[in-house]
């Protein structure tokens, strides 16, 4: 789906979305944390595994794959000449950055609900 966006209608090339974001920022923020948000739902419920480390989890899962991608993107510029990696290592820790702000925000969220969720079994 980000690929047909940003690829064929051109929003990776657009100086900015709502004259605030990049196309890219966004990606690697929403990407990211919508993957924790399902690892740690999966780990939770369906896993059974404690709260706290299907969070932890969860989130070092998706960081990975916020690494692999990086990797990939990297490898595409060498072998392919595919110009995925804009602005060098900066376009790299941002990416980085934003997928990491995306997954702690969803980590803290997740921790809230599920103790809520708790709560209210209780009761």
């Amino acid at each position: 789906m980000w690929d047909i966006l940003g690829n064929f209608f051109g929003f990776y090339n657009v100086n900015g979305i709502f004259g605030m974001f990049w196309f890219d920022d966004v990606v690697h923020l929403i990407t990211p944390a919508f993957l924790s948000i399902g690892i740690t739902w999966y780990l939770y419920y369906f896993k059974n595994i404690k709260k706290n480390l299907s969070i932890i989890l969860g989130g070092t899962i998706s960081f990975s794959f916020s690494v692999l991608w990086e990797l990939y993107e990297y490898w595409n510029n060498i072998l392919f000449n595919t110009r995925m990696v804009k602005d060098g290592i900066r376009d790299t820790m941002m990416d980085l950055t934003d997928g990491l702000t995306g997954i702690l925000l969803c980590m803290i969220i997740l921790g809230i609900m599920i103790k809520e969720a708790r709560k209210n079994n209780r009761s």
